[in-house]
């Protein structure tokens, strides 16, 4: 299965504040007409930063948010994907989106799930 599809299967069926929403997805074939090959589209929701743009340029915006409260945060989307048995198995900075909420006081988001794999 091409990377891309799992990564719509496992999206699909996930639905936590910790987890970027899924909306959709669709295939468009080459619009030259030259035969190339088609261009699948995957609609979620807008993240405009993640760990690792926020921490190395805007440091003020988590001022008022200490690292450990970053830290569970992440440590319970990993538990709520496990819970769904699902590996996400490429955590790192650029995959965790920031999304700061103030009203709910959550700040993060996990992405790419293209290498996720779900255990049976």
């Amino acid at each position: 299965m091409r990377l891309e599809y799992r990564e719509i299967e496992i999206l699909s069926t996930l639905d936590d504040k910790y987890v970027v929403k899924y909306y959709d997805s669709w295939l468009e074939s080459d619009s030259q007409g030259t035969g190339g090959p088609s261009v699948l589209y995957i609609q979620m929701e807008l993240c405009s930063s993640n760990l690792c743009d926020v921490t190395m340029v805007k440091k003020t915006c988590f001022a008022s948010v200490k690292n450990k409260s970053l830290g569970h945060e992440i440590l319970e989307a990993v538990d709520y994907l496990h819970g769904q048995a699902i590996i996400h198995r490429d955590l790192k900075p650029e995959n965790i989106m920031v999304l700061l909420n103030l009203a709910t006081k959550r700040c993060i988001k996990l992405g790419d799930y293209g290498l996720a794999k779900i255990q049976k």
